[in-house]
Order: structure tokens, then sequence, then C-alpha cells
């Protein structure tokens, strides 16, 4: 086994300077550094995004920048991000979330230790522009708990019938082996 897999973040990103800058910030400090950051800019009309990416860019070879010529939307985004990926494990990250520093360091040990689990993921916080807490949310490890000792069908059955309110569409800012997502049915959404 790979003792430092490179792992790519794939950040899609459009017309949110400052928060990219957050974002961008927050993933270049991870404490594993075997990354490849690939940022695609879904055609912004702030040229400040261009600059700021630029700009990040030429402080950290690590990241490599795409420009979409006109908007092919958010799935597309995502999924071209997804399709510039080099590492044996990939992230989505939005461009307006902070990560924890060890954030990709701790959810990579339990997918090197069991190769047949294809997502590692953790609980998070939901947090106000100020940076205040937003207590509404609740934890949304627990919703994910509720389905984790079903078996099979009846596991993604009670996952997808599990309210959008509880958290589940966070799954995807997870930590991804790559092969789990390389299949012909997620070269688009």
């Amino acid at each position: 086994m790979e003792q430092h897999p490179l792992v790519t973040v794939g950040m899609p990103t459009y017309n949110r300077p400052a928060s990219l800058k957050r974002a961008l910030d927050s993933i270049r400090s991870q404490t594993y550094r075997h990354l490849d950051i690939v940022v695609s800019d879904n055609a912004s009309p702030d040229p400040e995004v261009g600059r700021l990416i630029r700009s990040v860019s030429k402080l950290d070879p690590r990241i490599r920048h795409f420009v979409q010529q006109a908007n092919v939307g958010p799935s597309e985004n995502f999924a071209f991000v997804l399709r510039q990926a080099r590492g044996t494990y990939f992230m989505w990250a939005a461009d307006d979330d902070d990560w924890h520093p060890a954030f990709i360091e701790k959810l990579l040990r339990p997918l090197m230790t069991n190769p047949k689990s294809g997502l590692s993921f953790c609980d998070f916080d939901v947090r106000y522009p100020d940076g205040s807490l937003c207590n509404d949310y609740g934890s949304f490890y627990d919703a994910y708990r509720e389905f984790l000792h079903d078996d099979g069908a009846s596991r993604v059955s009670h996952f997808a019938l599990q309210a959008p309110e509880r958290g589940k569409a966070n799954l995807i800012y997870g930590l991804f082996r790559r092969e789990a997502l390389i299949d012909a049915s997620v070269t688009r959404f």
C-alpha cells in the first residue's frame, strides 16, 4: 500500500472570490500535503475570481486551474473536476467551506486501512457567515447512524427515504476512493 497516496481535491467555483480565497487557504493548509488541487471556474463574470486563482496558483504548484468558456452548470462543473483527478483518493470541496487542518489526513486513514471502503466521512458544524454555530441542524452523523446497521438494499432504501434536511447530500463532501466514483454513470451527473 502506498504510504502517501495522492489525494485530488476538486473545487468547482462560481463568482465568489471572497469565500473562494478562504476555502483555498483552508485546503492549502491541510496537514496532509500530497495534494492535487483542481479548481474549475464556471465562467464567473467577476474578474476577481480569475485573478485570485492565478495569484494563489503561483504560490502553490499543487493547484491546477481551469476556466469554463461558458457556464456549464454546477453538475457538469462538479463532474469536470472529478474527470481531471489524478489521485488515488478524491474529495469535492465547496468554494465557501472551511476544513479542519487535519480533515484530509484523518479521513484518509480509514480508507487506507480498509480497501473495501469507498467513502470516509465525519460529522461537521454548520456555521453562519459570522462564524457562529447554527444549532438548527443538529448532528449529521446521527442521521447517518440510522441506517448503518441495515444490510444491502434495505440500507440504500432507508437512506433514500430519509428526509433531505437530515443532511444526506453532504456525503458528497467526504473523501472517496476515486475508483469508487469512476463509472460510466458518473461521467455526467
